[in-house]
Order: C-alpha cells, then sequence, then structure tokens
C-alpha cells in the first residue's frame, strides 16, 4: 500500500515570478527573475504502491521511513514496497494508530524524530526515539504537551526552529503552534498559539530560512517574517507567484532555497533573488519496469500531488531531493489514493535558473 520512489526527471522551465511580500530577503516584483534554460536528469525508483501519497518521510541508515497507516521502515533494495515494521507509540496506556502522520521532524543529535498525528483520533505531537547506533526509530515515544489539546486541530506539519523550539501547522486549524524545550524531560514543554495561516487554512508543511518560517498552505507558499520573535498574532502573508495554488509540500535545502509541491510540479523559490523556477514535473521508469505505472507514457511519469493533504517533500542526509506524489485520481477509472510514489532527484543535480 506504497508508493514507489524514484529519482526523478527534472523539467525545466521558467515560471512567471509574482509579487513577493514581506520585509526582508524577498524581492520585489521589479527584482523577480526567471530563467529560459531547460534541464533534465533522470532518478532510480526505491518504493512505490502506496494507499496515498505519503505525507512524511525520512531516511536512516539506507532505510526510508514512510507514513502507510503508521510510521514504518522500508529498507530496500530499492525499488521496494514492503515494510519490514511500523512503529505507533503508545499513550495512556492504550497503542495509538498513526494512520495518518504528517511532515517529520527529525532532532538526531537530540535522539528524537517528531511526527504529527493528523488522523480524526489524533493524540497529537509524538516524540519517537532514534537509535543511532542501529539507525532506526523505536517504538517508543511520548506525546508532548497532551494537556494542550493539540490532537483535536489535527497536526500535520512539523519544523524545528533555529531557536530549538518545535513549530506545528493543523489540518483542522490555520494556527502555528510553538512548543518550547521538546528534547527536554517530558513535562518540561510549553506550548503556545504564535500566529497562524494566511486566512487561517490548513497548513501542509513548514520549514525555516533563518529566523524566517515558510508555510504550505491552501493559498500558496506564505511565510512569517522572524517568527521566532513571534509571541501571538503573526500571520502568514503570501509569497510572489503561488497566491491562488494549493501548495501541499514544502522543503529547504543547505543553501536556504525552498522547494514547493503544487499541482504537477515542483518549484523552487530563492528568497535572496525573489527567483521562482520550475524545478521538477516529471520521473523516468527503470528499464523494464511495469508495475505502478499510472501517469506515464513511454517510460516518462508525470507528477500529480494529492490535493488537500500533505505530500512529503525533503531533504536525505546525502543532499537528495525527495518528492512523493499520487497519479491517481488524475487517471480515468482508477480508485483515488492507490498508487502513491517517491521520487529521489540526486544532490549535485543543477539547479534551474539564477
Amino acid at each position: 500500500m506504497w508508493t514507489k520512489v524514484w529519482n526523478g526527471l527534472i523539467l525545466g522551465t521558467a515560471l512567471a515570478a509574482g509579487i513577493g511580500c514581506g520585509a526582508g530577503a524577498d524581492k520585489s516584483p521589479s527584482s523577480f527573475q526567471s530563467s529560459a534554460a531547460a534541464l533534465t536528469a533522470t532518478g532510480n525508483l526505491v518504493f512505490f504502491r502506496g494507499t496515498n501519497a505519503p505525507g512524511g518521510g525520512l531516511f536512516l541508515g539506507g532505510s526510508l521511513w514512510a507514513d502507510d497507516t503508521g510510521l514504518c521502515n522500508y529498507p530496500g533494495p530499492f525499488p521496494t514496497r514492503a515494510a519490514t515494521s511500523c512503529v505507533y507509540g503508545s499513550f495512556a496506556g492504550d497503542r495509538i494508530s498513526l494512520k495518518v502522520p504528517g511532515q517529520l521532524a527529525p532532532s538526531l543529535a537530540q535522539g528524537f524524530v517528531y511526527v504529527p498525528d493528523s488522523s480524526s483520533h489524533s493524540a497529537g505531537l509524538w516524540r519517537f526515539k532514534y537509535d543511532a547506533v542501529n539507525q532506526t526509530i523505536t517504538s517508543t515515544a511520548d506525546v508532548l504537551v497532551p494537556s494542550a489539546g493539540l490532537g483535536g486541530q489535527r497536526p500535520q506539519a512539523l519544523a524545528l526552529g533555529p531557536d530549538g523550539s518545535l513549530y506545528a501547522g493543523f489540518a483542522s486549524s490555520g494556527n502555528l503552534v510553538k512548543v518550547t524545550n521538546p528534547s527536554g524531560v517530558l513535562g518540561s514543554q510549553v506550548s503556545s498559539t504564535v500566529g497562524g495561516s494566511s486566512f487561517g487554512h490548513r497548513v501542509f508543511g513548514l520549514v525555516f530560512v533563518g529566523n524566517d518560517l515558510y508555510l504550505a498552505e491552501t493559498n500558496g507558499l506564505t511565510v512569517i517574517k522572524n517568527a521566532t520573535a513571534c509571541a501571538s498574532g503573526c500571520k502568514a502573508t503570501l509569497v510572489g507567484g503561488t497566491a491562488a495554488v494549493e501548495t501541499v509540500g514544502v522543503a529547504v535545502d543547505v543553501a536556504g532555497a525552498v522547494y514547493i509541491s503544487q499541482g504537477t510540479a515542483v518549484y523552487r523559490y530563492t528568497p535572496s533573488t525573489g527567483s521562482l523556477v520550475t524545478y521538477a514535473n516529471a520521473g523516468t521508469l527503470p528499464v523494464g519496469f511495469t508495475d505502478a505505472t499510472d501517469n506515464c507514457t513511454a517510460g516518462l511519469c508525470g507528477f500529480a500531488f494529492q490535493a488537500g493533504t500533505p505530500n512529503a517533500l525533503f531533504f536525505d542526509v546525502q543532499g537528495n531531493l525527495n518528492i512523493a506524489e499520487d497519479p491517481t485520481p488524475s487517471v480515468p477509472g482508477n480508485t483515488p489514493n492507490s498508487v502513491g510514489r517517491i521520487w529521489q532527484i540526486l544532490a549535485g543535480t543543477p539547479a534551474v535558473g539564477p
């Protein structure tokens, strides 16, 4: 019940730049740039056959961890669709299945992986222990600030801020919640609502660029400038070029460029220059591969991001960009949420545009 992880084909084309917002590094309309340069690159398939587009993912020691009715381990060899184990956690003496994990926030140096649970019976924010010796996630888990009732808002996006706090976005509200000291002794954490999305709608993903927090939300890519200084009432504002398009995934590279999943493509936005370009919109099948070929023609498979739910977009420690999507709703006669996929674009692939 998962999809294949592939290294993706990158097709670079220019995207008309829109209007930036907020003070600071984001540029005015006259400063936006685009590029006519085209680029293609191919990658390898590593995972396939999901019930839906994975909402979160992480590579540890060569194994893929991703959500599929729990947080599950897919050790390879790739391509693979077989999970060897899933972890769920335990709360109040009852085993609670993480049926709908979202965007993960790894904090491996502190020995934890933070996992949001956006299911209808959500316990809130899970803190799983990371086993550094075996490079795996253990089934030992705690719920952070359970008295805050965050489960009722169905958390589905997490990011660790440069201030060490954990920031959460939700499926059932537009709130942005800050949890202090997430790696500390259980019970020492304090949660507070410090802001919200641009129109109070759900948040699909969060990433920090410095102290600025970028949100993937229903109305596009938005930003809260200097979010770490927010105490309350900070509202996200729209970043140019994304206002009318639902953004279901977001990631940031080591250079501070922001990658977003919208519709049928991944775009790259560079805050320092205002550049917004198409970065990837398709992947290539392995030679002789015949399974999970939805939305594919002559070995080339177009991206189709699942609407209304997080689609995992994340960099691994090698700098590869991993892209989850699910083409089945766009294929006539197919049942939605049945062939989710993850593609991987290798580190070192040139970026499109300036």
